[in-house]
């Protein structure tokens, strides 16, 4: 991991071996974990949820050659973690290749965060003690071994993090080139990565150094650069669903989310109903109980119904602001604060709520985990441990995380893109004082 400057090979040696232990206990760990969940609840519990609209179009790409649900046209996955899930067997049954191929990917995120904090730093304390964070931290580690597309959301964004840092730090073309290949990869996994598009080709040039370094008219075409490069990649999947579906939209998955969980939140608390009682009533997940409320839509298409779904909550949500603001910001109390042990007791067949000692026992675990965390990034933050840059960067990433994770939709796992973020700064709090000066002279 080189971001500042080249280092010999034992240093780089070095730097790797320090990571050994907690890399060997995050491994263990989720190996465990696994195999107790298969001895619980088998595949059950790992391929709940939202596996399905995964594996559908993975299976239909393998027997049909389309990416479809049912014979139509899928707008609402894009084919990323399909496409990853078919090319490990997951389409033809084979769970156990995809579920260790997530455990692999997450440790290898860990080392990779582990690493840019020691290059950060200049300290492997610091890399150690995030390290060790991320090896502990629970959503990753129960997401490592469910059927879903966090695991390699997450690898993935933990590269782009590196390569935006390497950007700010050595302002090279090829760096803001490979960020935009990469957030157009981070897309088709999950399409939330096609909103940070443009406040990252924003951000990049503002958080540059001074242009003595780089010239201001050059930032801007890296920024350019990285924006060309992300649009080609995503324009093919655009073009497809514009020919398959009448539609534009890189995904249309944001349009229902928008309706049965932030507008939903909003009518659900006006009906004095829990959120998922209020999605039953009005057909969610139940097509004939839709077209019975909403005859009229008999014939439409997915993006015809798409696009109505995101009318009607603009206007729920403009006619009732209020509310919508108390939905969002209690979400954002759920995403800080949330244990995300729900997830974990259901893979070992135990109440989703704490019902024994020791389920209490690892819920307060999980809250003091948090808590730590945000006590060592305060402190980091006020030891100004990390480049101010890199920092704000770091910061803007996570604060555009939340912001679009609010309202109704938020539950503990949107947390986990943010995690090896709030890892990073939180194990930077360990640099010593003689490093963190290092740090700061070698960045200026």
């Amino acid at each position: 991991m080189m971001i500042d400057s080249p280092r010999s090979r034992p240093e780089q040696a070095h730097r790797w071996s320090i990571l050994a232990w907690p890399v060997v206990f995050a491994l263990l760990l989720r190996v465990a974990m696994l195999l107790l969940a298969l001895h619980a609840t088998g595949t059950t519990a790992i391929a709940a949820g939202d596996t399905a609209s995964y594996l559908q179009p993975a299976t239909e790409l393998l027997h049909r050659g389309c990416f479809c649900i049912n014979g139509q046209p899928q707008i609402d996955r894009t084919p990323g973690y399909p496409v990853f899930a078919l090319l490990l067997g997951a389409a033809s049954g084979h769970l156990l290749p995809l579920l260790l191929a997530q455990i692999a990917l997450s440790v290898i995120a860990l080392a990779l965060v582990a690493a840019l904090v020691g290059a950060l730093t200049r300290s492997h304390r610091s890399a150690r003690a995030t390290a060790w964070l991320l090896a502990c931290e629970p959503l990753s580690a129960t997401h490592s071994i469910r059927v879903l597309s966090e695991t390699l959301f997450d690898f993935f964004f933990v590269l782009l993090l590196f390569v935006l840092i390497r950007w700010l730090n050595q302002r090279r073309l090829r760096s803001a080139v490979l960020a935009g290949a990469l957030l157009a990869v981070l897309a088709y996994v999950r399409p939330v990565a096609y909103s940070f598009a443009l406040p990252i080709a924003f951000a990049l040039p503002l958080l540059a150094p001074d242009a003595n370094i780089l010239p201001r008219s050059r930032r801007w075409f890296h920024a350019a650069a990285f924006l060309a490069v992300f649009a080609a990649l995503v324009l093919p999947w655009q073009l497809r669903n514009h020919r398959a579906a009448n539609t534009f939209a890189f995904s249309s998955v944001a349009d229902k989310n928008l309706y049965f969980y932030v507008a939903g939140d909003v009518l659900a608390h006006q009906s004095r109903l829990p959120l998922e009682a209020w999605q039953r009533s009005v057909g969610k997940d139940d097509p004939a109980l839709w077209l019975r409320l909403h005859p009229d839509q008999e014939h439409f298409t997915p993006s015809q119904r798409a696009r109505w779904l995101r009318d009607q909550a603009l206007r729920v949500l403009a006619a009732h602001r209020w509310l919508f603001l108390r939905s969002w910001f209690l979400g954002e109390i759920r995403l800080l604060a949330s244990p995300g042990t729900t997830q974990l007791f259901r893979l070992f067949a135990l109440s989703p709520r704490p019902a024994t000692a020791a389920q209490w026992l690892i819920v307060v675990a999980c809250m003091l985990y948090l808590l730590l965390l945000y006590v060592l990034m305060a402190i980091a933050i006020r030891r100004r441990v990390l480049v101010p840059r890199v920092l704000t960067l770091l910061l803007l990433l996570a604060a555009f995380f939340f912001a679009v994770s609010g309202g109704g939709q938020a539950v503990s796992r949107l947390r986990m893109p943010v995690m090896p973020i709030l890892c990073l700064i939180a194990g930077s709090a360990f640099a010593n004082s003689s490093e963190r000066n290092g740090s700061q002279s070698k960045a200026r």
